[in-house]
């Protein structure tokens, strides 16, 4: 064994002990922060939801309306194509996963390909934002045409619910890659990782995310 040999003095191993127990002692609260958030947000995420029924949800009407249904056809059809060009791109999404201010976690490298790349924040909000559309755009060509019942309510409820996830996800997501993410990568001095950033695709998902969702709230208010 390493500690109790003779290869440390007595006061460096006292000092490695008191490092580790630290590092441990942060962890944990790490961990119980990390936890205590998640089941928070669930508690409040259920309580809100039970607030609310199918029954009591009226349809915006403005979804019915032939530019507006026109135009949640046309964003949910372009949503589709671009992830699903994420999907099938062979091209893997190069993570590197750092803890800051501890040198005992080594650096881990890894590529995601495929379904794999739905490990980001802005691929799942895209695919919210790409199932608000299309729920968006059933519910308004189930209402042209004249149709109403248990299916029109749900997508109705459904849509709405989509929506208040979609629009501040939207904002959030361009916000921190334009303001936080592109000047970190400009500033570490990374332009190949920069030029991938600025490719159509990540493009699409960003600004392309939250343009689509500004005309959405402009056309259907």
């Amino acid at each position: 064994p390493i500690f109790g040999s003779s290869l440390f003095p007595h006061s460096l191993q006292a000092s490695i002990l008191q490092l580790a127990m630290n590092y441990l002692r942060r962890d944990s609260i790490n961990a119980i922060v990390n936890v205590s958030l998640v089941v928070m947000v669930l508690v409040l995420c259920c309580k809100w939801l039970s607030l609310g029924s199918m029954s009591t949800c009226e349809c915006n009407e403005q979804l019915s309306a032939m530019p507006v249904l026109v135009f949640n056809v046309c964003v949910a059809a372009a949503f589709a194509g671009v992830l699903a060009s994420f999907y099938f791109d062979v091209t893997p999404l190069e993570a590197k996963y750092k803890v800051m201010q501890r040198p005992d976690i080594a650096e881990v490298r890894h590529n995601f390909v495929h379904s794999g790349k739905w490990t980001t924040f802005t691929l799942w909000c895209n695919t919210i934002g790409m199932a608000y559309f299309c729920t968006a755009a059933l519910a308004g060509a189930l209402q042209s045409s004249g149709q109403s019942g248990t299916t029109i309510q749900f997508l109705c409820w459904l849509s709405q619910i989509l929506w208040e996830m979609t629009f501040p996800m939207a904002f959030l997501v361009n916000t921190v890659v334009t303001f936080a993410i592109i000047p970190g990568i400009k500033k570490q001095g990374d332009y190949q990782k920069l030029w991938r950033v600025l490719k159509w695709r990540p493009q699409a998902t960003h600004n392309g995310f939250v343009i689509a969702t500004a005309f959405e709230a402009a056309f259907s208010a």
